[in-house]
């Protein structure tokens, strides 16, 4: 068993796959890096991550494999399930749709910009829509914001960490997380072979929950539904003006 206030894991940011890491370990990445950020469809934090998790998998010698072999071969990614045409929902087929279509445009955008330069990471044929999209929802899934003093990374896939599973709080134990150590501590005694979890996001609602990790809870308590508000034009103003008058 695990008694309380027991530290039961903890990991170094040292072995955090992040972009400083990641730049750092190995710096024939870094001038990639740096056109991405300046290149305004791959600048986004979560983007350059999965980008550079995509190149890392395939250095056979990459001092992540470990991590990497955690992984599922194909993220279980519900967004594009044959089954999400099921739901019956403008607001999630549009908005499922509209994703596709970005995550298609920097596909494209990388086969017809960085081929060239970098055949072996970003040619059509080193680089399918499956290895792309399997990329982009790792970190989606997986990886978690760090809060840096100095803005240096904004998300890092912390090894190990992303094994565990969601429960909505109030839970016994809790996450310990700044830019140098993640630990994982235990707040109340567990019996040997029980699971822990942690919280994936207080803040999440049923949509983000299904969209992006496959579950839903039948009683989210913080559960919302966005709208998205079209302004008027102008022809449709002057028409109110004129009825009020």
């Amino acid at each position: 068993g695990i008694n309380a206030e027991y530290g039961i894991l903890q990991i170094p940011n040292t072995c955090w796959f992040s972009i400083h890491n990641v730049s750092k370990i190995l710096p024939e990445h870094r001038n990639i890096l740096k056109l991405f950020r300046r290149d305004k469809l791959l600048s986004e934090t979560q983007t350059l991550l999965a980008l550079l998790l995509i190149m890392e998998q395939k250095s056979p010698t990459s001092f992540f494999t470990p991590m990497f072999r955690t992984l599922p071969k194909q993220a279980p990614y519900p967004l594009f399930s044959p089954y999400a045409k099921n739901l019956q929902s403008a607001c999630l087929t549009r908005w499922t749709q509209d994703f596709k279509s970005e995550l298609e445009s920097q596909l494209a955008h990388l086969h017809n910009t960085y081929s060239q330069s970098y055949p072996e990471y970003f040619s059509s044929g080193a680089l399918s829509w499956e290895e792309y999209s399997n990329g982009i929802f790792h970190i989606h899934q997986r990886a978690f914001y760090v809060d840096h003093s100095d803005q240096k990374d904004d998300w890092v896939f912390i090894p190990f960490m992303d094994l565990f599973n969601h429960r909505l709080p109030p839970t016994d134990d809790h996450e310990v997380m700044n830019d140098v150590m993640w630990r994982f501590i235990s707040m109340g005694e567990h019996h040997e072979g029980e699971e822990l979890f942690v919280n994936y996001g207080e803040t999440k609602s049923s949509i983000d929950f299904f969209m992006f990790y496959g579950f839903v809870f039948i009683s989210n308590p913080i559960d919302c539904i966005r709208l998205s508000l079209t302004l008027l034009n102008n022809n449709n103003n002057n028409n109110n003006n004129n009825n009020n008058q």
